[in-house]
């Protein structure tokens, strides 16, 4: 909440005083309504397992669902304030079918990109906007919300081979090593909307200062392209969108789009350095376990998509810090600040790292994070897991302040942490032959389907997980030497296909499994299965990425 009333919600300090009104009139009858309260949340946090009645097509209820609340002019839901909501948009990208799906997608990838949500100084996005039109941020920025956004349009830009989803990426990214990195290689949480006391202050420019840092050649583009030659859209300033795309703009005679859009780069380095010149927002420094997870996932798939080994390599220093300081062998922590680690961690901390994980050794095999990836898989069983109805508690037990252990199956702001556990656990189950993890994933992915097909949009993750089961989950395994592999890990990974998992594991590697061995007498032997159903041994790159390309098994 805003410490003063903005934006139709109320400031924080009404907030606390309607919660004081509220027990000094009623302090009597609370402790009986607490009761009540606790049994209500007892059981919306622990749904009985349902039966699947009638039709249940989850890529359908999915697209069905996003459809009927979809802003056609403006991409995402009907509505202000406008949320980015990233699960779902990866979640309906994952089971796409083509063109249907792929125009809501596309829609609202593109509004978001082309708005004031984006920063387009700095790059990174703004926590929500305060219009239908993704125009107006509230100017906070969170790392949870950039570290899903990171890998989305690295999963658009590998699906639709498009160029300006790749400049979101490097913009996002480049943002993040430089404003949210720490020292130690982890990021911090978030920046505030706020500077010397005012939303945007940091953001948002004059005419005149826009104007004094461009030639007039610049200005001649800049103007038109970034909304200044229209009226101005927050508080009397400009706070700056890309009103005008390339092809649309007539400054700079002449020009084609290569050379506008050199322009536009100059002039968005010189709006970026002279925004450094102000106050900056305040950084909230604490570093979560979670969120982390999160951006290290999206630097890898940038660094897949954009071939930026930066990334890859500030993946992997964030890992390390979460490993060297938020696990201590047995569990991991949720936080850290000013050197301490503290606060027992919850589903979300080990299943988004044990993501990050699985997506690190897909880009490139380590015995050290496959092992790491297994304890936190069987932490995860072993702490967090309900063997009976299936699904994952949110906290381990044995806490005392924990008033009910409860299930999470509904994506929020971030991915619900019940449908990214068992996206890690069913990967692990076809890499490791491993039936009966895989027995628990399908019943827990399949246990809610009414749930699901009755608020889709919440339930998005899983109708996803759902549908790749429908579809039947792909797996590659590459083996023979290290450099080899990884020649043949590189083109097999090339597009986007979110049900398929590929390792390339050396020869060499800790991890064994009877009948994924080198072929006597060949360099690389691939196993290419479907459904626990496998095609005969390829020995031969051309063969395997002819037969990943056709994704066929007739």
């Amino acid at each position: 909440f805003p410490p003063q009333p903005r934006h139709g919600l109320p400031g924080f300090t009404q907030l606390l005083d309607g919660v004081r009104r509220f027990y000094q009139d009623n302090a009597g009858s609370l402790p009986a309504q607490g009761e009540r309260i606790k049994a209500a949340l007892r059981h919306l946090g622990n749904p009985s397992p349902e039966k699947v009645e009638g039709d249940y097509v989850a890529w359908e209820i999915l697209k069905d669902g996003i459809g009927q609340h979809f802003d056609e002019q403006w991409g995402g839901f009907l509505g202000a304030p406008k949320f980015p909501q990233p699960a779902i948009w990866s979640a309906l990208l994952a089971v796409s079918r083509g063109e249907a799906e792929d125009r809501l997608v596309r829609r609202t990838l593109d509004g978001m990109a082309s708005s004031g949500l984006f920063d387009h100084v700095a790059g990174g996005f703004f926590r929500y906007s305060v219009d239908d039109r993704w125009e107006i941020p509230h100017f906070e920025k969170m790392l949870y919300d950039n570290g899903q956004l990171l890998k989305l349009y690295a999963d658009a830009a590998a699906c639709y081979s498009d160029g300006a989803y790749a400049a979101v990426v490097s913009g996002t990214a480049d943002w993040l090593l430089a404003e949210m990195r720490s020292d130690s290689g982890a990021f911090y949480s978030a920046l505030d909307a706020d500077s010397e006391g005012e939303e945007g202050k940091y953001y948002v420019w004059t005419r005149a200062q826009a104007s004094a840092l461009m030639t007039p050649l610049e200005w001649d583009l800049a103007g038109p392209a970034f909304g200044f030659s229209e009226k101005p859209n927050f508080e009397g300033d400009w706070h700056l969108t890309r009103y005008m795309p390339l092809e649309k703009l007539e400054g700079a005679k002449g020009a084609d789009n290569h050379r506008k859009q050199v322009i536009l780069e100059t002039v968005r380095q010189k709006l970026a350095a002279a925004r450094l010149q102000r106050v900056r927002p305040f950084r909230d420094e604490k570093i979560l376990t979670a969120w982390n997870g999160l951006v290290a996932t999206g630097l890898i798939e940038a660094a897949r998509v954009l071939n930026r080994e930066d990334y890859l390599e500030s993946a992997d220093q964030c890992l390390e810090f979460i490993k060297e300081y938020q696990w201590d062998g047995e569990r991991l922590q949720s936080c850290h600040k000013t050197g301490e680690s503290y606060e027992a961690g919850h589903l979300d901390d080990y299943a988004f790292v044990a993501e990050a994980l699985l997506h690190r050794l897909q880009s490139e095999w380590n015995d050290e994070l496959y092992t790491w990836l297994l304890e936190l898989k069987n932490r995860l069983m072993e702490d967090f897991a309900d063997p009976e109805q299936g699904g994952f508690y949110f906290t381990a037990p044995g806490r005392k302040d924990v008033l009910i252990r409860h299930r999470t199956l509904a994506d929020e702001a971030i991915p619900s942490g019940n449908a990214v556990a068992l996206k890690v656990l069913l990967a692990l189950a076809h890499l490791d032959s491993d039936w009966e993890l895989l027995e628990f994933v399908e019943k827990s992915i399949t246990a809610w389907p009414d749930t699901a097909r009755r608020q889709p949009q919440s339930h998005a993750s899983l109708l996803a997980l759902q549908d790749w089961l429908d579809r039947g989950i792909e797996l590659v395994v590459i083996r023979g030497s290290a450099e080899q592999v990884q020649i043949w890990c590189r083109e097999a990974r090339r597009g986007f296909h979110p049900a398929r998992f590929i390792f390339a594991i050396p020869n060499e590697s800790v991890w064994d499994h009877e009948g994924r061995s080198v072929t006597r007498g060949t360099k690389v032997s691939a196993y290419y299965c479907k459904a626990r159903q496998c095609l005969p041994v390829f020995t031969e790159k051309k063969n395997l990425i002819a037969a990943l390309d056709e994704g066929s098994f007739s």
